[in-house]
């Protein structure tokens, strides 16, 4: 059972935090059409230097951390928090370190990839997260939910601050290309999607089984929507496959290979997680500003210790473990420390080129694609001896070039993180994100045109030559902020 706060609001231990957690994990709202649970924020409820305060001086929601999944497989249910309504016009996801939605792209009509049919150009359900649990690729667990579909095309901004009770049917492998071509099977990263019907729809009240719904909705659209929404592959003008549908499981069975093959975060692991970070976090902070300080001295009175040996010891110790930090925990709050945020946001930066496969080389002074070694079982660099030999002023280059690589990844179409400061544009959320946001590169290929919706080629020249944008999408780095070099008698590079 994964109901794990019950003993915890039979304990009635008396920390601020957690009696704020149990009353938005327990309390429902009995005004609303269907069984809902209201969020309060405590996942930010911290310290204020590691999250920044809205405009009542409350923190933000976290949707992920402070809501609770509360499944039960008696019935087969659990709750979930809606992103992205049936109908909507636009495809939205989740940032896990923000806690908060952002738009993706817009949808549009385009053919079927697979079979040459016309898909649908709006989600015939709504989308969604499932709270606290990963899935087996490491994001937040999928789920589509069917019925209802009016009343949360109706909740919008804070209204959809809150979580849903629905009932779980079965679940579809989602299998994704992340870079063409994927010959076989086992090139396909896979992933459980959960497939679950709005008990409160009478449409739905009594459909338990994935036969049952496949009665009720034409689940063929559904896969064909699936399998295009996101986007497919380009060689050239040649679109190709990125999304395949595969196979059903049903209800119990979906239910626990979710909480089984994913990760299901418990209330001491969060609080433990990110009590870790944030120490992480300022160690690295003023191991930096005293190496920054000691610049400043007479050469006789400096220590050895410069920022190129301060990162080697940050890659070769707590690599991993900040690669985990820098998705879930925030390490600052702009509103209060804008210095100390950008340099984080630029170390991120960095953990994130590697993640996309990257690594700098000190001797040629550049980013190179570093492929993963299936003898080996690692890639063809090690990152833990990667930067050995690098220089202060080399690092300063490593770090000042992540945005350019980064924009020149996104106008290649290939993967690559965008900053994202504010989701502004036409359907954005909004929200404030001030975090990298992963993009696969993909693309749609929208009905009547002969070219991808994604970026078009005004899109790209406007890139190019660092104009202002309507759309956040087009933004790869804030064009405003650089990095603050370590080398010694550069002048500071940092701008506000």
């Amino acid at each position: 059972m994964l109901n794990y706060l019950k003993g915890f609001c039979q304990l009635k231990i008396l920390l601020p935090s957690l009696f704020l957690l149990l009353v938005s994990s327990c309390t429902r709202l009995p005004k609303a059409r269907i069984p809902v649970v209201q969020g309060h924020p405590v996942w930010f409820a911290g310290a204020e230097k590691y999250s920044f305060r809205g405009r009542n001086g409350d923190p933000p929601l976290h949707v992920f951390f402070d809501f609770v999944p509360f499944s039960n497989r008696d019935d087969i249910s659990l709750n979930f928090f809606m992103h992205t309504p049936a109908g909507s016009e636009h495809a939205y996801q989740i940032d896990l370190l923000s806690g908060r939605p952002y738009k993706k792209h817009r949808y549009c009509k385009q053919d079927d990839v697979w079979q040459g049919k016309l898909s649908s150009d709006r989600p015939p359900f709504s989308i969604g997260i499932v709270p606290r649990l990963l899935d087996q690729l490491g994001g937040a667990q999928k789920i589509i939910v069917y019925g209802q579909a009016e009343y949360y095309r109706g909740k919008e901004g804070s209204e959809r601050d809150v979580s849903h009770r629905v009932r779980v049917v079965g679940a579809v492998v989602e299998k994704f290309c992340r870079k063409y071509p994927c010959r076989r099977d086992g090139e396909w990263e896979s992933k459980l999607v959960l497939v679950a019907v709005d008990p409160m729809d009478s449409k739905f009240s009594t459909t338990k089984t994935f036969a049952g719904l496949k009665k009720l909705v034409h689940w063929e659209e559904a896969k064909v929507f699936l399998e295009n929404a996101n986007g497919r592959s380009f060689q050239g003008d040649i679109s190709r496959p990125a999304s395949k549908i595969s196979g059903h499981i049903e209800a119990l069975d979906a239910l626990k290979f979710a909480m089984n093959k994913g990760h299901l975060f418990k209330f001491n692991e969060l609080q433990v997680m990110r009590y870790s970070c944030e120490k992480l976090y300022d160690y690295i902070w003023q191991g930096s500003k005293k190496i920054r300080q000691e610049k400043k001295l007479p050469e006789g009175e400096r220590s050895r210790q410069n920022f190129s040996n301060f990162f080697k010891k940050l890659n070769k110790t707590y690599a991993g473990r900040l690669k985990t930090c820098a998705k879930f925990v925030r390490p600052s709050n702009i509103q209060l420390e804008r210095e100390r945020h950008w340099f984080f946001a630029y170390l991120f930066g960095f953990l994130k080129m590697q993640e996309l496969g990257y690594v700098f080389l000190c001797d040629k002074l550049g980013w190179v694609e570093n492929p993963y070694n299936e003898l080996k079982k690692g890639h063809l660099v090690d990152y833990k001896s990667a930067y050995n030999n690098c220089t202060d002023s080399d690092l300063d280059i490593a770090f000042a070039t992540i945005p350019a690589t980064m924009r020149g990844l996104m106008s290649k179409k290939q993967a690559h993180y965008r900053y994202m400061t504010y989701d502004f544009g036409v359907g954005g959320s909004h929200e404030k994100i001030y975090h990298w946001v992963y993009n696969d590169g993909k693309d749609l290929l929208c009905e009547g045109t002969s070219r991808r919706q994604k970026y078009s080629q005004q899109t790209i020249s406007r890139m190019e030559k660092k104009g202002p944008s309507d759309d956040a999408s087009e933004i790869a780095f804030p064009q405003d902020v650089s990095w603050r070099p370590f080398s010694a008698g550069e002048e500071s590079l940092f701008m506000d």
